[in-house]
Formats: C-alpha cells, sequence, structure tokens
C-alpha cells in the first residue's frame, strides 16, 4: 500500500514545476539543486516504506529535510 504522502510529493514536484523554469532564468545553480532536492523527497519515501528495518525511519528524515 503506497503512503498518500508518496503521491502528494509527486504532485508538489509537478505543482512547482513553473518555479522552478522561472527560478532557472535567475539562478541555474539554484534550480538545480532545488531540482536534485525535490527528486530525493519521493526517492526517500519509497525507499523508507519498503524497508522492514529500522533504516525506514532514516529514509523518512531525508525526504523532510530535503523538502524543508
Amino acid at each position: 500500500m503506497a503512503l498518500k504522502i508518496y503521491t502528494d510529493s509527486l504532485q508538489m514536484i509537478r505543482d512547482l514545476r513553473s518555479t522552478l523554469n522561472s527560478i532557472a532564468r535567475q539562478d541555474q545553480d539554484l534550480a538545480r539543486q532545488m531540482r536534485r532536492a525535490l527528486a530525493s523527497i519521493p526517492l526517500n519515501i519509497a525507499e523508507g516504506e519498503g524497508r522492514k528495518n529500522g533504516n525506514a525511519r532514516i529514509r523518512f528524515q531525508t525526504a523532510m529535510g530535503s523538502a524543508n
């Protein structure tokens, strides 16, 4: 069962696409950094959801840090 936050994180990425394009016109490096951070959010959520050991919490915390 997929966590709702995973779907929400994908929607957030879609919603921020035009904002990132605007930022990229002013600062390419910042836009690249933001894209990497945004990509890591759903990746870490998915990895955390798939874990059966104590590392799940670490992945969720990493995703939260990227979102912040």
